[in-house]
């Protein structure tokens, strides 16, 4: 399974709520030419510590990402970032530290936070935003 995060340079929002609205904007805009220089930077450095391999293969403990390759190739004004979710304890911490040292917003959804730089997180109050739901099982459906 992949744990994803969405980043984006910006202005630092005051509130969790407002980044949720600036996640919102971004998600509507229309991407550019080219890649934002900064989201470039953060991937080098991101692969340099957990490199990218050339053909993806979950089930073996040297992968971490769960697209590769992970450098950004348009002009999006938000970047996603994957990994699979066996992996999230050691790779969140470093996507997260040299994002926010580039100057880069993390937003993730899985724990409903918002990682700004200077360290300070803005949280949603209520845990996280999506949870999974309990489905009947198939045979229950009718």
């Amino acid at each position: 399974m992949s744990y994803a995060l969405h980043i984006w340079d910006g202005s630092v929002p005051a509130s969790f709520e407002g980044a949720c609205d600036a996640f919102n904007e971004l998600s509507a805009a229309s991407s550019g030419a080219s890649p934002n220089p900064r989201y470039v930077e953060a991937a080098k450095a991101l692969m340099a510590m957990y490199p990218c391999s050339s053909s993806f293969d979950e089930s073996t403990d040297d992968e971490v990402w769960s697209e590769s390759p992970i450098t950004p190739t348009t002009g999006s004004p938000m970047w996603g970032v994957a990994f699979l979710t066996q992996h999230s304890k050691d790779v969140l911490p470093f996507v997260v530290s040299v994002s926010n040292d580039l100057g880069l917003i993390v937003f993730d959804p899985q724990l409903g936070k918002v990682y700004v730089p200077g360290g300070r997180v803005l949280g949603h109050d209520d845990g996280p935003l999506f949870t999974m739901k309990a489905y009947k099982p198939w045979w229950k459906v009718w």
